[in-house]
């Protein structure tokens, strides 16, 4: 019996997933439209803040590399 109960209270829970899976469909749409129609806006405020940003990037990726690389060459020469 109890499993019987479990089981009906698990087909109503589960009911409501759909309505989700159906807003985030109709999220999703409305994004991917939302983007489409702005896309030329998008692409170049999103270029400008590469173009921007990419020489502290360039920086930081250069300097992490850097610092991997020392740490290597240092446990080469500790063996």
């Amino acid at each position: 019996m109890h499993k019987f109960i479990l089981g009906f209270l698990f087909v109503l829970c589960s009911c409501g997933e759909y309505e989700v899976l159906e807003l985030e469909r109709e999220s999703q749409r409305y994004a991917d439209s939302l983007f489409r129609a702005h896309r030329d806006s998008l692409t170049t405020h999103f270029d400008s803040l590469c173009d921007v940003n990419y020489p502290t990037y360039y920086d930081i990726g250069v300097d992490s590399f850097t610092v991997v690389q020392l740490e290597k060459i240092k446990r080469l020469i500790e063996k």
